[in-house]
């Protein structure tokens, strides 16, 4: 003898696989969108100081923009792009000198604790 389920029973199963199917394609839709921006960070950071800043570090950039706060990397971004010490910043990265980069680069303190820490952030 076969028992067949109610038919509310049915509907409300057809109404949760659609929602979990609509769920699943805005998800998808989502992490595209988060790979795209993530690329585009990572973009506009190798046209900067910053990427080179980073490696000099050991932080490599894939990490940084996977860890890092979107919020903090943008405003890293920015004061890079902005920067008026490019000249001690260019001896600093490309010949080694010994200057203390906190006098020069607004980044660097945060990115010293990002790398320390894993996060830009010492409390998470």
């Amino acid at each position: 003898m076969t028992h067949l389920m109610p038919v509310s029973v049915m509907v409300l199963l057809a109404v949760i696989a659609v929602a979990f199917m609509v769920m699943c394609v805005g998800v998808g839709r989502c992490m595209r969108q988060l790979h795209t921006y993530r690329r585009e960070l990572s973009t506009r950071a190798k046209a900067l100081r910053i990427h080179r800043m980073l490696e000099r570090l050991g932080i490599g950039l894939p990490r940084y923009l996977k860890r890092a706060p979107s919020i903090d990397v943008e405003s890293h971004l920015l004061k890079c792009a902005s920067c008026e010490d490019t000249e001690t910043c260019d001896a600093y990265l490309e010949r080694g000198d010994n200057a203390d980069p906190t006098t020069f680069c607004t980044n660097f303190q945060e990115l010293v604790k990002f790398r320390r820490h894993g996060s830009s952030h010492s409390g998470t």
